[in-house]
């Protein structure tokens, strides 16, 4: 009872109270012959589970055959006896025999209900002028279906207004729908216990088997009228219960049928529709495509569709899907509010439309791949991104996989399980694929997977950029920061890392013999003072192509900065093979240069540094290199010279010697012992002064 909402609550004690107050007044003013009131009291009890359903209210109730005894009761006992009666009935009617055991505060409830019914049947069969103990035909008529009535009343009604509180819908409703079709039974039981009485009052018990015919034959009519409502109630709620809404009109546009779901989606109750023309009664409908089509199916028998139709519905714009289908009688119409879904299209719509702008914006190819069934969905802007037609393609990955380059399709693959393996992060990976043209391009693929129950990667998607340009740019600027922009040859940090590569492998195998020429052009600097910096350049770039012309095609030629040029032999057999590049890179130098109509002569000086010296660092080559160049430039230019160890020695003697005379000079530590004398015109000594005597030799 605590479920019960707190009217229904108020509802149900008032009538337990009722009940209860009328019980025990009618016990203490009852006078009865004891005899008939238990043989009564034993019929009821046993005649409580003789149920005969009632297929005209919606839930099916059942009436008790109990009820004619207590209908016999009330006619040959009065109202105060037959308490008793109906209060043994009515507690075995719901205690025994039922399917669920009912709670207890609803059979107390049943039990009050028919407690009061009676004391209502008693007062208006008095009050009617019927007697009680013996009936006479046909005075008993007006009285006996007075008291019928009120009794049906009392008792359904205290249940249909308990029934309405507790589910909250209208008692009219609720009465209407669920319980006025019951109302024959109780007159056939009430008729039925005239005719006992009848037969007891004039002791005439032969004629009660000779009743029962007419009875029977009363039942029968009932039970097949009964039978025609039930169908009528089971079409009404298939009916009721469509979630489509649903309406019937005549040839005149007149409302038949007015469905719940027809109340929902126009917010107009059926009782201000039914037997009304339905655009009288629902204005709106005016202005909308539904009058026209109405008009146009009822008069060409044709069933008509509305897709969309725009309806207020309390003081909301509601989108409504039509059929309306044409019979003899008129016309049904279904209608389907699709505003929900209306809005989620649209929705849909608006988002697979910025998703396709954002897509096209990026200017990325969409992948999508299904592992499980190996099938690959690649949007038009992949396959346009790889020179393909929209039909030139099929689902399988190899479309993908079978363009990657021979060297990427590897890692790619590896990068792919990685990423299923471990999903929680974005997968990227930059590769390349082969276009229609035959060219590669480089893409970068991004991607998520996603995993199942079972942990297993089931999908996995993402996009395809074109990073080709950006390729291109990284190795022009790697070209900008590892070549000469003037020759285009390596420069000095790009020799450094081929000189390093080398000796790498020179300790690997250690039979790789290598060597490193420096050479420094001499007279450079006069070609730029007398023919100006644009020759020089041109010089340079003559320079280099002599150079290469000079070399294998396993060696590197280098361009360090100004006249400085050097030159990595690999794969030396012999180190005299170091003596002959140099000698023939000199000789060269013997073809003047042809710049711009000028005759250019310059030589050469040649450092050379070979591997078999026992270096351990690059710099140190180049450094030895260097050291041998200077060597020849200092015994007179255009020659080459070959590192030793003395070179080194001797260059660490005079760099010592040079740092002792500047740490002399600044200290002072410099005194003058002899100072010559010359001539400037005859270019002859002209004496020594002592610098000690301070005076001349």
């Amino acid at each position: 009872m605590r479920t019960l909402p707190r009217a229904a609550q108020l509802f149900v004690v008032a009538v337990l109270l009722t009940g209860g107050i009328l019980l025990v007044l009618s016990l203490r003013v009852a006078t009865f012959d004891r005899v008939p009131l238990l043989v009564l009291v034993v019929t009821a009890m046993l005649c409580a589970r003789l149920k005969l359903r009632l297929p005209t209210t919606k839930n099916r109730s059942t009436m008790s055959v109990a009820s004619a005894v207590v209908f016999t009761s009330l006619l040959l006992l009065g109202p105060h006896p037959t308490m008793v009666v109906a209060l043994a009935g009515a507690w075995c009617q719901s205690t025994f025999g039922t399917r669920r055991p009912n709670p207890l505060y609803r059979t107390f409830f049943n039990i009050a209900s028919l407690l009061l019914a009676v004391q209502a049947f008693g007062l208006v069969y008095r009050l009617a002028g019927g007697t009680v103990g013996h009936v006479v035909w046909p005075d008993i008529a007006t009285p006996i279906g007075a008291a019928t009535l009120a009794y049906f009343l009392v008792n359904v009604g205290t249940v249909a207004v308990a029934v309405a509180l507790s589910t909250r819908e209208r008692i009219a409703y609720v009465w209407h729908h669920d319980f006025l079709w019951g109302a024959p039974s109780y007159f056939v039981a009430a008729g039925a216990a005239v005719l006992a009485v009848a037969a007891v009052d004039r002791s005439a018990y032969a004629f009660i088997p000779l009743a029962l015919t007419p009875m029977y034959v009363t039942y029968r009519t009932y039970q097949a009228y009964a039978g025609r409502l039930e169908d009528e109630r089971r079409h009404r709620e298939i009916i009721e219960s469509l979630n489509e809404g649903m309406f019937v009109l005549t040839h005149g546009k007149v409302v038949e049928l007015w469905n719940d779901a027809m109340e929902r989606i126009t917010s107009i109750g059926r009782q201000h529709v039914l037997n009304r023309e339905l655009f009288e009664a629902v204005p709106a409908l005016l202005d909308t495509s539904i009058s026209p089509a109405v008009a146009a199916a009822l008069e060409g028998a044709t069933a008509t569709e509305l897709p969309r139709v725009e309806f207020m519905a309390g003081g909301t714009c509601r989108i409504l899907h039509l059929r309306l289908l044409p019979f003899a009688g008129g016309l049904t119409g279904f209608v389907s509010d699709i505003t929900d879904r209306t809005a989620a299209e649209e929705a849909l719509r608006v988002s697979e439309e910025r998703y396709a702008l954002a897509l096209a914006g990026a200017n990325d190819g969409i992948w999508d791949w299904d592992p499980a069934n190996d099938v690959m969905y690649f949007s038009l802007r992949w396959k346009a991104m790889l020179g393909l037609t929209p039909d030139e393609t099929t689902s399988n990955p190899m479309e993908w996989f079978g363009r990657v380059h021979a060297e990427d399709i590897g890692p790619l693959k590896t990068a792919i399980a990685a990423h299923c393996a471990d999903p929680s992060g974005p997968f990227e990976h930059e590769h390349r694929v082969c276009h229609r043209d035959g060219k590669y391009r480089w893409m970068l693929c991004r991607g998520v997977a996603v995993t199942g129950n079972d942990g297993r990667v089931v999908r996995m998607a993402g996009s395809l950029t074109d990073v080709t340009e950006r390729h291109l740019a990284q190795e022009q600027l790697r070209q900008a920061a590892l070549h000469d922009p003037l020759t285009a040859l390596p420069n000095r940090a790009l020799f450094i890392e081929m000189l390093e590569r080398a000796l790498a492998q020179s300790k690997r195998y250690g039979d790789r013999l290598f060597a490193t020429l420096f050479i420094d052009m001499d007279r450079f600097k006069d070609v730029n003072d007398r023919l100006g910096h644009l020759i020089g350049d041109q010089l340079l770039i003559a320079v280099t192509k002599r150079l290469q012309a000079c070399v294998r095609s396993g060696d590197v030629v280098a361009r360090l900065g100004g006249d400085e040029f050097t030159v990595l032999l690999n794969e030396l057999r012999h180190p005299d093979e170091v003596v002959l590049t140099a000698t023939r890179i000199k000789e060269s130098f013997t073809v003047p240069f042809e710049l711009e109509g000028n005759e250019v002569f310059v030589t050469a000086s040649i450092g050379m540094a070979v591997s078999s010296t026992g270096y351990t660092r690059a710099e140190d080559i180049l450094r030895d290199a260097d050291t041998a160049m200077y060597r020849a430039k200092a015994l007179g230019k255009n020659r080459q010279e070959i590192f030793d160890v003395g070179m080194r020695d001797r260059a660490m003697d005079r760099l010592s010697l040079e740092n002792d005379i500047r740490l002399g000079v600044d200290r002072g530590e410099f005194h003058l012992c002899y100072q010559p004398i010359a001539s400037l015109a005859t270019e002859q000594l002209v004496s020594v002064v002592d610098g000690r005597a301070r005076r001349s030799l």
